[in-house]
């Protein structure tokens, strides 16, 4: 099993098309944005049975708001999406703080401030080089919250900053088309 990160981007104002990843139904990849490096239909080191952790940047920095169970992969003609069993991520105020240490667990390169994590997290497409340290400082993260710490829907994972921005129908506008697939 790998751990593979998605470092997700900042909705960029009310008529952001963001749709993507839908963490309630267990689906990741249909808008094509991670297709030139994590998700590349060609070059995807991303396996069944892998698990992909989502980092979304905010005001307060990037929070690991999700880390899927294993995933199953669907190559569709130009897209590769990702599916898993749907589970609820953290909201991002509540998410793990993607620290310089967490960050080198995933790149031994991606230095110790904000811009550097950045700069070599966000087109990175190769396994983290500690997943199991990884996992379970996200596991003992998570086994101290409770419910209300989750998202009860997807855009909940965006920095309420980032959530005030866009319309409130903005984030899966365009709908799923994952749901018109086989569900795991």
């Amino acid at each position: 099993m790998n751990l593979f990160i998605a470092y997700l981007r900042r909705p960029y104002g009310r008529d952001d098309p963001r749709d993507d990843p839908f963490y309630l139904d267990g689906s990741f990849g249909l808008t094509g944005c991670h297709g030139k490096n994590l998700l590349n239909p060609g070059t995807t080191k991303v396996r069944k049975g892998d698990r992909v952790c989502f980092a979304q940047p905010g005001t307060r920095g990037t929070r690991i708001v999700h880390i899927t169970p294993p995933i199953e992969i669907l190559k569709r003609r130009v897209v590769v999406e990702i599916r898993w069993q749907p589970s609820r991520p953290l909201k991002y105020e509540q998410g793990l703080p993607l620290t310089a240490e967490l960050a080198s667990w995933f790149n031994p390169r991606s230095g110790d401030d904000d811009a550097s994590i950045w700069s070599h997290l966000r087109t990175f497409s190769s396994p983290a080089i500690h997943p199991e340290k990884i996992l379970a400082r996200y596991q003992e993260w998570v086994s101290s919250k409770d419910s209300s710490a989750f998202a009860a829907m997807d855009r909940e994972t965006l920095d309420p900053v980032d959530q005030r921005l866009m319309r409130p129908l903005a984030y899966g506008k365009r709908g799923h088309a994952g749901s018109k697939v086989n569900k795991l």
